[in-house]
C-alpha cells in the first residue's frame, strides 16, 4: 500500500503550526515537540499503559487478571486513589483553564509568540475556621426555615356560574349542570352563538362485564375504566345543539342508574381520529377483534356505521345476537380531537352517569317548562 501524500495546501499550515510550537518551547527552555507516525502512537500508548499498571501493581493498587491476559482491575485501595485523582485532576484543569483565559490570545494586541505568563495559582486551601463558619451559617438558615415557615393560605373558592356549565368541571355542583340534560335549555356555543339543547336517545347499551370503554369507534387497543359498572342494558343519550335546523353533538351520556348525581369526577380524555366516538363493553372490543380479518381491512363496524351516520348522529350497533355486548356510536361534533369524560357519582359514591363532552358552551336560560328535572327522573 502506498503512503498517503497530503497536498501542499494541507501541509503548509501544519508545518507553520509545528514551527510556532517549536519556537515557543525553545523560548521556554523546554524539550522540543516529538512527532509521531500513526503506527507508533498506538504502540506508545500500549507501552505507557502497561508501565502504569506494573507500577500500580507494585504498590498494591492494581492486579493483573489471570483469567484474561492483558487485562487488569483495581484493588479497593487503587479504586479509592483513582477516584481521588480524578476529582483532583478535574479541579486542577478547571483552575488552569481559568488562568489561561486571562492570557492574551495569539494575534491580539500585546500578545507574544511564546505566550509566557504567570504560572497557574494553586487552589487556596480551606481552613477549619471557614468550614465551621459555613456550618454555623447553614444551621442558622435551617433554624429560620423551621421556625418561621408557614403553610401558604388556601386559595379562595372559584366562582361558579349561576346556571352552571356544560363543561362538567369536577368542583361544580351537579345541580348546576343538570339543566344541560333537559330539552329546551338555551346556551351559548363557540362558533354558533346562542343555541337550544335537545336530548336524542340512541338506544340501550349492553354491558356484559361492566368494564366500560370510551374510545374512538374503530380503535381496538383501548383500556376500560377502573370503575366497574353494573352489568345490564343502560340507555345512551346524545345532547345536541340545534340552530337554524342544524344539529351539532355536544355530549354523549350513558345513564347507569336512576339515582341523582351529587358530584362529578373527571375520568380522563380519549382521542378520536375517525370523527366517531363510542361507548362499549370491553367484551365488545374483544368480539370486534375476533371478527377482524388477517389484514385488518374488514372492520365489523365499518359497513354498519356508514349507513347509520348517513341519516343520524348516532345509534347502537349490534355485533352479534343478544345477549352479546353491542356498541353505542355517535358523531364527535366537528371531527377529530381529544375529548374529556366524567363520571357522575351519587350520594353513596357509586357511578350513576358517564358523560363525554365534545364542545364547550355556557348555559344562559333554564328550559321553558320550568326547572330541569333531576338525573333520576330522566
Amino acid at each position: 500500500m502506498k503512503a498517503r501524500r497530503w497536498p501542499p495546501c494541507c501541509t503548509r499550515p501544519r508545518r507553520k503550526l509545528l514551527a510556532f510550537h517549536q519556537q515557543r518551547l525553545q523560548a521556554e527552555a523546554r524539550a522540543p515537540l516529538r512527532t509521531w507516525q500513526p503506527g507508533q502512537v498506538f504502540e506508545a500508548l500500549r507501552e505507557l499503559s502497561e508501565r502504569s499498571v506494573k507500577l500500580w501493581e507494585r504498590t498494591g493498587h492494581a492486579r493483573w487478571k489471570p483469567e484474561a491476559p492483558g487485562e487488569y482491575s483495581y484493588t479497593r485501595r487503587g479504586a479509592w486513589r483513582y477516584a481521588r485523582q480524578a476529582v483532583r485532576s478535574v479541579h486542577d484543569v478547571g483552575a488552569t483553564q481559568r488562568e489561561r483565559l486571562k492570557l492574551p490570545r495569539p494575534g491580539s494586541p500585546g500578545a507574544s509568540a511564546t505566550r509566557t505568563g504567570p504560572p497557574p495559582k494553586a487552589p487556596a486551601k480551606r481552613s477549619r475556621a471557614s468550614g465551621a463558619i459555613n456550618a454555623v451559617a447553614l444551621g442558622v438558615c435551617l433554624w429560620f426555615v423551621v421556625r418561621y415557615w408557614r403553610e401558604p393560605p388556601p386559595e379562595p373558592p372559584r366562582a361558579v356560574p349561576a346556571l352552571g356549565s356544560i363543561a362538567l368541571e369536577a368542583d361544580v355542583d351537579a345541580a348546576l349542570t343538570a339543566p344541560a340534560f333537559a330539552d329546551g335549555q338555551r346556551a351559548t356555543m363557540a362558533g354558533l352563538g346562542e343555541v337550544t339543547l335537545y336530548q336524542r336517545p340512541l338506544g340501550g347499551l349492553r354491558l356484559t362485564s361492566g368494564r366500560l370503554v370510551a374510545e374512538d369507534a374503530f380503535s381496538l387497543d383501548s383500556r376500560p375504566f377502573a370503575v366497574t359498572l353494573p352489568a345490564g342494558t343502560h340507555p345512551v343519550f346524545l345532547t345536541v345543539a340545534e340552530e337554524n335546523g342544524r344539529e351539532t353533538p355536544v355530549c354523549a351520556r350513558l345513564q347507569v342508574s336512576a339515582r341523582p348525581v351529587s358530584r362529578w369526577r373527571e375520568a380522563g380524555a380519549y382521542g378520536v381520529d375517525s370523527g366517531t366516538a363510542s361507548f362499549r363493553d370491553a367484551e365488545a372490543e374483544e368480539l370486534m377483534a375476533e371478527q377482524m380479518g388477517l389484514l385488518g381491512t374488514d372492520h365489523p363496524l365499518l359497513p354498519k356505521i356508514q349507513g347509520l351516520l348517513s341519516s343520524e348522529l348516532g345509534g347502537v350497533v349490534e355485533l352479534a345476537p343478544a345477549p352479546a355486548a353491542n356498541v353505542a356510536v355517535f358523531s364527535s361534533a366537528h371531527g377529530d380531537g381529544v375529548f374529556p369524560t366524567w363520571f357522575g357519582l351519587d350520594a353513596a359514591g357509586q357511578a350513576a352517569s358517564v358523560v363525554t363532552c365534545f364542545a364547550g358552551l355556557r348555559l344562559t336560560h333554564p328550559p321553558p317548562d320550568g326547572p330541569a328535572p333531576s338525573e333520576g327522573s330522566r
